[in-house]
């Protein structure tokens, strides 16, 4: 709010310091004294409030938004609203409850980066002394986090983490403790951080029989000093990271090698495990590690089990002890390969409470191996069934295997997700849609493109009411079957598919491509969309071969100049080291910039409906959210703040006809898009919400947050040969 310049003033005692300014200019509750003197300098405040201005001040604080307030009324305002402040009865609230808020506050996920009970802490003596006081908030240790540590540990940063730590453990009492531990580094890095790194994991083992939830990311080196953590107790949630270093040449052809993980076998009130392997960069920038890891685990008692390793030894374990049976409620396997390497189960199984079971396989894994495990498996409670990855060909019955094992299991009604193998088709469409009419609760299907025929038995609300995500993916097995086509999505078959379900409940579906480097089969499926002439697709807006050819190689010059070219072992792209020397290159990043620059939309509603669709948009947003410093010739040639503008010119052009769309393509990554379904009311009233008109730019640029840049900006510049 902003006020006039004070032109009447106010009796002395406004201004005058008192002896209750503290309680004026802070936030603890005043004393029963205080209390009275407050009301009373209230009263005579608001009276004199009243005498200067000829109007009370609730009145006044009533219409201020909307009356211009009378000159040298702020002081007087201010004065009054501070003492109203000081005598809310927010201060009074008992410590019992500012203690239950500060909870919700605490273990709210969301907030865990922004140390929210450091902040609480800081308001007030009052609250600081709500929070200190209250173990339960001390339970929830602060995470230690040396992860990708690439020099050595300072003595200020060891000190002041241990510290913390056993602030935390003190104040907690004798609670259950939940912690994170992070740690992982270069094997020269090591040898440097080891005695500072194994303090910090020996103080909480000191405390080990008080550990509850366990998450700990960290090298094989530190398993050894986990040997003193005994017994636990209380642990009920381990989620345990393994990094192990690339071996050299001589030592990984000597053959595989094992490593058994015992630390954890004592455990009688352990239910949910998470384990997980990587292999991080050896001495001599090696990534290969042929290292078996066997998990020792009370295996009968597990309930939820969930693993991510190039080698998994423990789902054969768990399934073959039948006291795990009657106890497991969800299974997430996703593995390379397989210790034993078949997964077939020597008796029939029958798992009541599993209500999650995904099974991601690499290659290495027979598909037909896969199908006789499913066979033998009744699975009554199942909810989410995922099969995928392993090497499943064309004509293998995996679809048949399913509605199999759901007849078998009478979990139809129940089953919500579904995702099966993108290089299997569902073999004979009778089957496939008398399989969807028997699961009414699905609302997520992930399957292979589907042929025309297959799709339009999607095109009757009956089948799949509930459907809320359908996702079709390109199959990646045409490399290992050249004879099959590529299926091809008309878009008419689709739409009629969308419309059938504009009372229901879709929201979106996913296109998903094989991620080939040309995208030909991809850009030819695009094409059929933009030349479709439905309305519904195309905003009503056409444009020529030519322009679309141009949107196309638009999106591929910012991909390749403005996000990296080279892919670094982490999945990311690094530019070259020469790059930012290379003044060739900026040169033809900042003719590209102009050629966009020079575009005119406002001609041609289509060609930016086409921007987005192609990915253009997307490139442009990236820029953006690139740190300043990484995008060569950024310095010359300003290409993050020339994205911004472009963005902010174009998007009162594009913004208005997209957001009017009911069925609005979104880029997500390359050889992949999202049809989001709107529903009638919420086109209708897009206009009126500035949160509906931030979401659909979202959409528009490919961004999930408009406050987080997307994947594409963490981009670095590579600082050794090894690219």
């Amino acid at each position: 709010m902003h006020f006039r310049s004070q032109s009447k003033s106010l009796p002395t005692q406004v201004h005058h310091k008192t002896t209750i300014e503290s309680v004026l200019e802070g936030n603890e509750a005043p004393s029963d004294p205080e209390r009275i003197e407050l009301l009373s300098r209230l009263r005579d405040l608001e009276d004199e409030f009243q005498q200067l201005y000829g109007q009370s001040y609730h009145s006044f604080s009533a219409e201020i938004e909307a009356l211009d307030p009378p000159a040298g009324s702020q002081n007087a305002y201010e004065a009054i609203t501070q003492h109203l402040s000081a005598l809310s009865c927010i201060r009074r609230i008992p410590i019992e409850i500012w203690q239950r808020i500060f909870e919700f506050v605490v273990f709210d996920p969301t907030l865990e980066d922004c140390d929210p009970l450091r902040l609480v802490c800081r308001v007030s003596r009052y609250w600081n002394a709500a929070a200190t006081t209250h173990q339960v908030l001390w339970s929830l240790l602060p995470p230690v986090s040396y992860f990708n540590t690439i020099g050595p540990i300072t003595p200020m940063q060891h000190g002041a983490m241990n510290r913390r730590l056993r602030v935390f453990l003190e104040r907690s009492g004798s609670m259950k403790i939940s912690f994170r531990f992070y740690y992982s580094s270069s094997q020269e890095v090591w040898k440097v951080n080891k005695s500072k790194v194994i303090e910090t994991l020996g103080i909480l083992i000191e405390v080990c029989e008080r550990w509850k939830v366990a998450i700990m990311e960290i090298s094989t080196e530190l398993l050894e000093v986990l040997n003193r953590a005994t017994p636990l107790p209380n642990l009920t949630k381990l989620q345990l990271g393994l990094n192990v270093w690339g071996q050299e040449w001589g030592e990984y052809v000597r053959g595989p090698r094992s490593l058994t993980v015992d630390q954890f076998a004592n455990a009688p009130s352990l239910r949910h495990v998470s384990l997980g392997t990587t292999t991080t960069v050896g001495a001599q920038g090696s990534t290969r590690n042929n290292t078996t890891f066997y998990f020792s685990l009370p295996w009968h008692q597990i309930e939820v089990y969930r693993s991510k390793t190039k080698r998994d030894t423990s789902y054969h374990t768990l399934l073959l002890d039948t006291r795990a049976h009657e106890r497991l409620k969800e299974i997430d396997c996703d593995a390379v390969d397989i210790v034993p390497s078949t997964i077939r189960l020597p008796e029939p199984a029958t798992l009541p409470r599993l209500t999650r079971l995904c099974l991601r396989f690499g290659a290495v894994i027979q598909g037909v191996d896969v199908l006789r495990h499913l066979a033998k498996m009744t699975v009554p409670s199942l909810k989410v069934l995922e099969v995928h990855g392993a090497y499943f060909l064309h004509k293998n019955p995996l679809y048949q295997t399913v509605t199999d094992l759901v007849q078998r299991s009478g979990c139809s009604g129940s089953l919500v997700r579904l995702r099966l193998d993108e290089n299997v088709a569902p073999g004979d469409v009778g089957q496939f849609r008398k399989f969807l009419l028997g699961c009414p609760s699905l609302e997520y299907l992930d399957v292979r493109m589907l042929e025309d025929y297959e799709l339009a038995s999607l095109a009757h609300h009956l089948v799949l009411p509930k459907l809320k995500i359908l996702t079709l993916r390109w199959p990646s097995e045409l490399a290992r079957e050249p004879e099959l086509r590529t299926p091809i999505l008309q878009p008419s078959t689709l739409l009629e598919v969308v419309q059938s379900r504009e009372q229901g409940s879709l929201q979106e579906v996913r296109l998903i491509g094989n991620y080939t480097e040309d995208n030909i089969e991809w850009n030819a499926q695009l094409n059929l969309f933009d030349f479709s002439e439905l309305p519904q697709f195309t905003g009503g807006s056409m444009v020529s071969a030519f322009q679309l050819q141009e949107a196309v190689e638009w999106q591929k010059e910012l991909q390749e100049k403005f996000t990296g070219i080279i892919p670094d072992l982490g999945g990311g792209r690094y530019y070259s080291k020469g790059a930012p020397a290379n003044m060739m290159l900026h040169w033809e990043m900042h003719k590209l910039m102009r050629k966009l620059e020079e575009l005119d939309l406002a001609g041609s509603e289509g060609l930016g409906q086409i921007l987005v669709r192609r990915g253009v948009l997307h490139q442009l947003y990236s820029i953006t959210h690139t740190e300043p410093g990484v995008i060569p010739g950024d310095r010359m040639y300003y290409f993050r703040k020339r994205a911004k503008d472009l963005l902010e010119k174009w998007k009162p052009v594009i913004l208005p006809g997209y957001q009017a769309l009911r069925h609005r393509w979104c880029y997500v990554s390359l050889a992949s898009a999202r049809l989001r379904c709107i529903a009638p009311t919420a086109v209708q009233e897009s206009g009126d919400s500035q949160n509906v008109e931030v979401s659909t730019w979202n959409d528009a640029v490919g961004s999930v947050d408009s406050t987080k840049p997307p994947a594409e900006a963490s981009i670095k510049f590579a600082e050794s040969g090894w690219f």
